[in-house]
């Protein structure tokens, strides 16, 4: 009805003409950045390096500034357990037998993921290859080429996929998952909904779809209320960002309240229309003390390169920094809380 996919990309070039731009994330801990740079200078220096010396150059002269003492010497502890490096007689690190593979790679000078190359064939015939990184299900469709095919096998030692002609049927996404939509981008949209001009540079069906949406958010009264009830399921509107709509989701879910993130929306099921402001009035008489509270319950936390050396701590420590705003959440559910006049 809102036409979100349109309204963000509005929002996006409206903010790029005005010179506004998402800034980056504060407080993000960068831990798997971190580990290649540890590796690197280790590496750089030769002889091995104390651990008060990378410290020093990496967190308190160079880019990890956020990065206390404490957090950095958990982090050593998991990269000597997962023989990323060792430490010798003289107190000195060097790298272990994991890092010394890991540095060996040419793929280790990039601090990112690099999606393993697949290649796709059909009937012994050589169609093409893509970068994989969704799972590869047989029986699952995919697109390719401009065509629909199934999957009948995939060979994970040759990197292989066989493929058969299919018709019908809903393809998964390929390519970069979805990024995170900073607040300036959801609170452009949302303005984007109460403004009447049209931006001149739309075509005739994307002002169609604007004035659509326009006509939908008075109809359904979301300038009223952030509250709407669709099936069987209530959304409420924060307009804040991802990491704020996140934020609210594992909140609820703490509170085992069934709830998902939906664009600017948080959709809340198995509750009444009627009910949600006694879920809100509860959410805020339980405050989580922390962020990390609710990253620990998610599921999924190794999201970098080099997560897969961390503790389970310093997984849910950076992602609670890097993709939670639990005050910005806070200020979201007092505000639903007022004008759900509780």
């Amino acid at each position: 009805w809102l036409r979100l996919p349109l309204l963000q990309a509005i929002a996006a070039i409206e903010l790029m003409l005005a010179g506004r731009f998402e800034p980056p994330t504060q407080g993000d801990l960068h831990l798997s950045t971190l580990v290649q740079q540890i590796l690197s200078f280790i590496a750089q220096s030769g002889g091995g390096c104390s651990a008060a010396e990378l410290y020093r150059e990496l967190c308190l002269r160079g880019a990890f500034s956020n990065i206390d003492q404490s957090t950095f010497a958990d982090l050593l502890r998991s990269l000597g357990s997962a023989q990323v490096i060792e430490q010798v007689d003289d107190g000195s690190l060097l790298p272990g037998a994991v890092g010394e593979r890991l540095m060996e790679h040419f793929s280790f000078y990039a601090t990112f993921f690099t999606p393993e190359e697949y290649l796709l064939l059909c009937n012994g015939k050589r169609l093409g290859t893509v970068p994989v990184i969704e799972p590869l299900v047989p029986g699952r469709l995919m697109l390719f080429a401009g065509r629909r095919w199934r999957i009948l096998e995939v060979d994970t030692q040759a990197r292989a996929v066989l493929l058969t002609p299919a018709k019908g049927g809903k393809p998964p996404n390929f390519g970069g998952g979805s990024l995170s939509v900073h607040g300036i981008v959801h609170q452009r949209m949302r303005e984007l909904l109460e403004e009447s001009s049209i931006p001149v540079y739309l075509d005739a069906v994307a002002q169609q779809g604007l004035l659509d949406a326009r006509e939908a958010y008075r109809l359904f009264g979301f300038d009223q209320s952030p509250l709407i009830a669709s099936g069987e399921a209530v959304h409420l509107a924060h307009w804040a960002g991802h990491r704020v709509g996140l934020a609210i989701v594992l909140w609820l879910q703490w509170l085992e309240v069934e709830a998902v993130s939906a664009g600017p929306f948080v959709e809340i099921n198995g509750v009444m229309e009627d009910d949600v402001p006694k879920v809100i009035e509860a959410a805020l008489g339980r405050v989580p003390a922390d962020a990390m509270i609710l990253a620990a319950q998610k599921e999924g936390l190794v999201r970098n390169k080099f997560d897969q050396f961390l503790q389970p701590d310093l997984l849910v420590k950076g992602y609670a920094a890097a993709e939670l705003d639990l005050e910005g959440a806070i200020q979201v559910m007092k505000h639903w809380h007022a004008a759900l006049g509780q």
